[in-house]
């Protein structure tokens, strides 16, 4: 039996997450097309007009949401090759087998895909809910935004992930040197 390498893990990490996304996006499309057809049907019904802006961000963003996994899937080779190179650094070839630092890294580096994944329909569900609840609220009262602390906190997060993702070699050096000198 062969050896499972790092880049066999990241790509099947990878896939693996692309299919999850893509059940995600598929769950949340109801809600879009309600807020769609509130947009262009109940808007101009009651003499409401919408700037192009908004119109356009309430057609892009999901075209965009369903795009992710659709280009996750497709790119999972290079975003793998990516990932291994990153812990390539500590081996000589990136299809060496595991070993415990570069099992650290590629963990690092799923924390940091699984804190993105996580994150960024919630970052896309805010920037949603700021639009929705400026389509929805009538001009003659204040809308319900969203909580703009929320926002600050998934950017935070995605930064992390971001932070996790690429400097997961590094991390995991800095770890195992602290290991050591304890």
């Amino acid at each position: 039996m062969a050896e499972l390498t790092k880049y066999d893990l990241a790509l099947i990490g990878i896939k693996l997450l692309a299919i999850y996304l893509g059940l995600e996006m598929l769950g949340s499309l109801p809600s879009w097309v309600i807020t769609l057809s509130t947009l262009y049907s109940q808007g101009p019904a009651a003499g409401v007009t919408y700037p192009f802006t908004i119109k356009f961000l309430a057609i892009l963003l999901p075209l965009l949401t369903l795009l992710i996994p659709i280009l996750l899937w497709l790119l999972a080779n290079e975003f793998a090759e990516i990932i291994t190179k990153r812990t390539a650094k500590m081996t000589s070839r990136p299809d060496t087998p595991l070993d415990m630092l570069n099992l650290q890294a590629m963990v690092f580096s799923a924390m940091g895909i699984l804190i993105f994944i996580v994150t960024a329909p919630e970052f896309l569900a805010w920037i949603y809910a700021y639009v929705r609840a400026y389509i929805i609220t009538p001009r003659l009262f204040q809308p319900q935004f969203p909580p703009f602390p929320l926002l600050v906190a998934l950017v935070l997060k995605l930064v992390l992930s971001l932070v996790l993702i690429l400097s997961s070699s590094t991390l995991s050096a800095a770890l195992l040197k602290l290991r050591h000198r304890g």
